[in-house]
C-alpha cells in the first residue's frame, strides 16, 4: 500500500512539473538511449540473446551488470544468486564459472535455452553492434585488482572510449575513475540530495540517478561543470517526456524502440 501511495505521489508530480515546464516554454533535450540489461522486456536479461536482440534496434549503449564467480569470472547478472530453469539457484560469489554453466537459466519470457553470459562476450556483442556499454558494478565493492582485470578484459575485448562505468557503491566508482580518468564514470543514486552529489562535482564524476530524484537544478550543475546526467529506468511516455524537459543526456529504458 506504501508503496502504491508514493508511485502515485510521484506521478502527481511529474505531471505537475511537466505540465509547468510546458507552460514555460522549456525546450526538450534529445537524449540517448540505453537498453536496460539488453532488450530485456521481451527477453531475459543480462543474456547473450537479448544484448544481441538490443544491438539490432537503435539504442546508443547496452546497459548490464557485472559479478564474479568463485573462480573470478566476471558474468553478466543482476541479482547475487543465478536463477536456472529447473528452480534452483546458485550464489554467484560462491560457485565456479563451469557450474553456473552446467544448466540453462530461469527463462520467462521465451521458448530459448539461454546460459550465463561472461562480461567479455557482451562486450564482443556490443562492439559487434558498434554500441556504447554501460557497464554496472554489481557486488558491493570492488577493489583495485578486480578493477584491473576488468579494464584488462575491455581491452582485449573492445576499447576504453566505448564503455560508461556504472555504480552504487561510490568508492567502487571512485577506484574505476582514479584508475583511468579519461574513461566515463557515473554515480548511480536514488536518494534524493545524496551527500555524494557534491563530491561528484568536486571528482568530475557524472550521475546516473532515479528519475524520480533528477531535478533541472541538479541536471544544470552537472552541465555546468561538463558532466553528463544519466536517469533510471523509464518505461513511461510521460515520465520521458518530464526528463527530455530537464535535458537529461541519457535515458535507460526496458521498452523505448520496441517494435
Amino acid at each position: 500500500m506504501v508503496k502504491k501511495i508514493v508511485f502515485w505521489i510521484i506521478i502527481v508530480i511529474v505531471l505537475a512539473t511537466t505540465i509547468f515546464l510546458i507552460i514555460n516554454n522549456i525546450d526538450k533535450s534529445e537524449p540517448l538511449y540505453v537498453a536496460h540489461q539488453g532488450y530485456a522486456s521481451k527477453y531475459p536479461g543480462n543474456t547473450a540473446l537479448s544484448f544481441e536482440k538490443a544491438s539490432e534496434m537503435p539504442y546508443y549503449g547496452i546497459e548490464t551488470d557485472i559479478r564474479e564467480t568463485k573462480d573470478g569470472v566476471f558474468i553478466c547478472n543482476h541479482d547475487k544468486d543465478v536463477a536456472f530453469k529447473d528452480g534452483t539457484k546458485e550464489l554467484i560469489k560462491d560457485t565456479n564459472y563451469s557450474e553456473l554453466m552446467a544448466k540453462p537459466l530461469k527463462n520467462n519470457k521465451t521458448n530459448d535455452e539461454v546460459y550465463v553470459c561472461r562480461f567479455d562476450e557482451y562486450l564482443d556483442i556490443c562492439k559487434n553492434g558498434g554500441k556504447i556499454a554501460v557497464i554496472e558494478l554489481k557486488d558491493d565493492s570492488f577493489n583495485e585488482e578486480q578493477i584491473a582485470r576488468i579494464f584488462q578484459i575491455i581491452d582485449e575485448h573492445y576499447n576504453r572510449n566505448g564503455v560508461i562505468f556504472i555504480g552504487f557503491d561510490f568508492d567502487s566508482i571512485c577506484r574505476v575513475h582514479n584508475y583511468d580518468k579519461s574513461v566515463k564514470v557515473q554515480y548511480l543514486s536514488s536518494t534524493p540530495g545524496d551527500k555524494n552529489f557534491a563530491k561528484c562535482l568536486d571528482l568530475g564524476i557524472s550521475l546516473d540517478v532515479h528519475f524520480a530524484v533528477c531535478t533541472a537544478s541538479l541536471v544544470r550543475k552537472f552541465h555546468k561543470k561538463g558532466l553528463t546526467v544519466q536517469v533510471w529506468t523509464v518505461d513511461s511516455s510521460i515520465i520521458k517526456h518530464y526528463v527530455r524537459r530537464l535535458k537529461v543526456d541519457l535515458i535507460t529504458s526496458n521498452v523505448f524502440y520496441e517494435n
